[in-house]
């Protein structure tokens, strides 16, 4: 009996405990349990988040005093949005040590408790920056090294960095209100991918693997690592663009590559988003033709940033172990492997007439596999269309068995080539 049939048909006087039964059935028969995980995973976050004073850093994993090691890039987003209204575009062309001096040791011994902590296992962040006071020093991780983040960060940043720099919350709580802000936009990740569960209920594989997905990009939010929020933006243009809102689809698309610019590895399918909205234009209100406008200008701008910045990156890389699928760089075997994967989907979803898809997959594997190096968290930007139904004409919700296959394999591909230095 179906899911609809249970709920709809008549109950005997006897039969109490059948509407929560079928009330359990239906939550796990349509994937409600993995909204569930997520609610509980931002009450997690939150509360710890509040509840937590002792680590300088805010993140699960903390700051480990013995080897003076961490996870730091949140501490340096907020660093850099204090820093951006003073400097400018100066951040991404000079680095912080030929503007700024770093502290000496006795300017680290007056610092409140949280920073002292910081400053005895990353010296080298603490920089010294003329009208700003003693005590709330700026803190930027690899201060050797020009910037190379997008503009769209000090959006997620600027509630910390102007609360601290006027001295209204401490260090720490500069840190733990990123990670706050990142853990309410993962949460609006997972809300927007099991948005269409509810018109089309998804199998218990596709459950369980998006389970696992929630998890693990739970993880690498609460390390304060910002790719997230990119990732929430497109996804959330993606749900957008099913419901056929293309102008809201194409600001979020195009505040998300400027917020993370590794999100321009999917460029196809949020440009795309800017072609419906055109050619809709006169249908469009006033807001909507804002929006649009809004998207494309922001897309061309991260263009012209992700263009700008790719000097920095390559000293950024210079120190990095090689991309194990770049070619010319990593083994010939993996890289022969990884072609066989993107070419081969390209190639099967171009013959079912999947046009967008074999973009993406085309596009996107390109861009992954031509990347200087990778880290763990790599993979993350691939998460919207993969956790998407394939965009189709009608707005129906559609997905052939190799469009699945495409989505599972050619990100568990990334997955792994993100990891195998660690492995």
């Amino acid at each position: 009996m179906s899911v609809q049939s249970v709920e709809s048909a008549p109950r005997s006087p006897d039969s109490g405990p059948a509407p929560s039964a079928a009330g359990i059935h239906g939550l796990f028969a349509r994937g409600g349990w993995v909204r569930v995980l997520g609610v509980v995973g931002l009450l997690v976050a939150l509360g710890y988040l509040a509840l937590f004073r002792s680590d300088p850093l805010g993140t699960f994993t903390g700051l480990d005093l013995k080897r003076h090691r961490g996870h730091t890039d949140h501490v340096a987003h907020v660093g850099e949005t204090r820093l951006f209204p003073s400097l400018g575009p100066t951040m991404w062309r000079v680095p912080a040590l030929t503007l700024f001096r770093r502290l000496t040791p006795a300017e680290i011994d007056v610092l409140p408790p949280d920073l002292k902590t910081y400053a005895h296992s990353f010296p080298q962040d603490m920089q010294f920056v003329p009208g700003y006071p003693p005590t709330r020093p700026l803190v930027l991780n690899f201060p050797h090294v020009p910037r190379c983040y997008p503009p769209g960060v000090y959006l997620l940043a600027a509630p910390s960095a102007f609360l601290y720099h006027y001295g209204l919350i401490s260090f720490g709580a500069s840190n733990r209100l990123f990670l706050a802000v990142l853990a309410l936009t993962w949460f609006a990740a997972v809300l927007a991918w099991t948005a269409w569960w509810r018109a089309r209920p998804p199998t218990i594989a596709r459950q369980l693997v998006a389970a696992v997905v929630v998890v693990y990009s739970y993880y690498w939010t609460m390390e304060g690592f910002y790719d997230i929020a990119a990732v929430a933006l497109t996804s959330l243009g993606f749900e957008a663009a099913r419901r056929r809102s293309h102008a809201l689809a194409s600001f979020s698309g195009g505040l998300a590559v400027l917020v993370h610019s590794r999100l321009f590895m999917l460029a196809p399918p949020i440009a795309w988003e800017f072609v419906p909205a055109a050619r809709a234009w006169r249908k469009l209100s006033s807001r909507e033709r804002a929006l649009l406008v809004g998207g494309v200008l922001l897309f061309v701008a991260a263009l012209g940033f992700a263009y700008m910045i790719q000097a920095t990156v390559s000293l950024h890389a210079a120190k990095q172990p090689p991309n194990p699928v770049c070619p010319g760089r990593g083994p010939w075997l993996p890289v022969l492997g990884y072609a066989v994967v993107i070419l081969g989907f390209t190639a099967l979803l171009s013959r079912e007439g999947a046009r967008l898809d074999a973009a993406t997959v085309l596009f996107g594997g390109l861009a992954f596999g031509t990347q200087r190096y990778l880290a763990p968290w790599y993979w993350l930007p691939m998460l919207p269309w993969a956790m998407a139904p394939a965009p189709s004409a009608d707005g129906s919700l559609k997905m052939s068995k190799t469009a699945a296959a495409a989505r599972f394999v050619v990100v568990l591909t990334f997955f792994v080539a993100s990891n195998a230095q660690r492995w």
